[in-house]
């Protein structure tokens, strides 16, 4: 973190100094998270899996098979899908030893997949590792690659974050980066980890360019960089991911000031860099106009509602928000595998906390933006749903709105730093530290929660996970729980670090050009 006291260190210097420390420790957690899960135990991976081996051998759109409900791909030898592969889902208690490999002799050489209209780019940079390794050791490959995206991703978000403008308390905001769901996700073969880590980067990335623009400062090439790779994983991500970038950076220019938006326009040096993002958000909306993501009409016995009116399904999302933040922060496997209500309640009160000093801390206006952020993460899901509610009908899973969650905690972090009262800076380091370690002990339970899962199973005692394990993850899950609690501490111990640096530093106008 010396990287933050001096702008006169070399560029390269301060993303050595920044940046990697925290890549590194996004990517470990990433890679012990993609250890710790069995193969296709995350929400439609085997789907998302297959895709991405088919793709990669020249397969888009799969051939019609009498009997199976969608989409037909071939797959090679070595990939032979069997339902056995999944034998524990959706059975919490069943541990994950009765599961097969993938490629055994009796799998099919094809799968009925439901997500062959998903985006390419995605499948086109995690699926290489599979032609030239197989089976189960194809598809570890995969979630690293998918946990080296992310990490890249979460450690510009970081970097970005801490490198100029109002920082004080956004180590506090940075803590959630790090949330077991955001990482289960992010190494697991799903377009869904992309779609959030870039999330998070738009969301931090777009608040430092607007802040820039109402400040008077020239941003910096490498801002507009950030924003516009933010923007290229997050539209690429998922059908939606056009309306998602749009919808934060409306919601960041709102945290900022409306009146920023002309400063963009006028600026030509600008022009390109929103050329390219135009680009990304049309090519991938073509792309979903062409697939027939959205055009598909779903049967009345696949979800509730179909066919019902757009108010039905905005009211059942709405009475459904507490299961959907439940889903987005602590259910995990297909949906199977529940986190304690108390253990719960860690990650819970860490973000009431945040909210709770943004609100009362940073004026009427500052409780305004608190206010409306909120207000947007439990709003716009349903709207979105209830428009398509006829067409799907309910399907919408906590996950998706992970991104909006995560928003609010980083805009949040922001609001405190810009316009926080200066009567409680003094506090910004004690927060910071108190609430990531509140979250690195969460993510520790959660961890150890999910194994025991997949180890014995949820009804037999946790201590058989020590006495008669029924099944071992690569490693075995006590070198990959001790090997979580130490990267934990070390992304703890940057958070605090960071949170020292920047709040010594405070507003100094010398360090208000780190990113370039």
């Amino acid at each position: 973190m010396e990287a933050l006291k001096r702008s006169s260190v070399p560029s390269r210097a301060r993303w050595l100094t920044v940046f990697t420390p925290f890549f590194v420790v996004f990517f470990l957690l990433g890679t012990l998270w993609s250890l710790a899960t069995p193969i296709f135990a995350t929400p439609d991976e085997s789907a998302h899996a297959t895709k991405a081996v088919a793709q990669l051998r020249g397969q888009f759109t799969g051939y019609e098979a009498e009997g199976v409900r969608f989409p037909v791909i071939d797959l090679p030898d070595s990939y032979r899908y069997s339902d056995g592969i999944v034998c524990f889902v959706p059975q919490p208690n069943v541990p994950a030893d009765c599961g097969v490999e993938l490629g055994t002799p009796d799998g099919t050489p094809w799968f009925g997949n439901w997500v062959l209209s998903y985006n390419p780019l995605y499948y086109y940079i995690v699926g290489w590792p599979t032609l030239f390794l197989d089976g189960n050791t194809g598809v570890y490959a995969m979630r690293l690659v998918s946990s080296l995206i992310g990490a890249l991703l979460l450690a510009v978000t970081c970097h970005v974050a801490l490198a100029a403008g109002s920082r004080r308390w956004m180590p506090l905001g940075l803590a959630f980066l790090a949330s077991p769901m955001i990482m289960f996700l992010t190494a697991s073969v799903n377009p869904q980890g992309p779609e959030i880590t870039a999330g998070a980067l738009s969301w931090v990335a777009l608040l430092r360019l607007f802040e820039c623009y109402r400040d008077g400062r020239r941003p910096p090439w490498g801002l507009w960089l950030a924003v516009t790779v933010g923007a290229l994983f997050l539209t690429q991500a998922r059908a939606l991911g056009p309306l998602w970038w749009l919808v934060i950076a409306l919601l960041a220019l709102a945290a900022v000031g409306a009146k920023q938006i002309r400063a963009v326009f006028i600026d030509k040096r600008a022009w390109p860099w929103m050329c390219v993002i135009v680009l990304f958000a049309a090519a991938a909306a073509l792309w979903t106009l062409k697939s027939g993501t959205v055009a598909g009409q779903a049967d009345t016995e696949d979800a509730a509602l179909v066919g019902g009116s757009a108010l039905d399904g905005l009211w059942a999302m709405l009475r459904n928000t507490p299961t959907y933040v439940e889903q987005a922060i602590g259910l995990f496997g297909w949906l199977d595998t529940p986190v304690n209500g108390i253990v719960l309640g860690l990650y819970l009160a860490a973000a009431f906390v945040v909210i709770l000093f943004a609100f009362v801390a940073t004026g009427r206006k500052g409780a305004y933006l608190v206010i409306g952020t909120v207000a947007a993460a439990i709003l716009i899901p349903p709207v979105v749903q209830a428009a398509a509610v006829s067409r799907t009908g309910l399907i919408w899973q906590g996950r998706y709105s992970l991104f909006l969650y995560i928003g609010v905690v980083l805009v949040a972090a922001w609001i405190l730093s810009s316009r926080g009262d200066r009567r409680i800076d003094f506090l910004s380091v004690r927060v910071a530290t108190i609430v990531a370690a509140v979250l690195g002990i969460y993510h520790v339970l959660v961890f150890v929660s999910t194994l025991r899962r997949y180890v014995v199973g949820n009804d037999t005692p946790i201590t058989e996970m020590i006495y008669d394990p029924q099944w071992q993850p690569p490693l075995g899950w006590p070198v990959l729980v001790a090997s979580l609690i130490v990267v934990m501490a070390a992304f703890t111990a940057l958070l605090v670090v960071a949170a020292r640096q920047v709040s010594r530093l405070g507003e100094d106008p010398a360090v208000t050009r780190m990113v370039d």
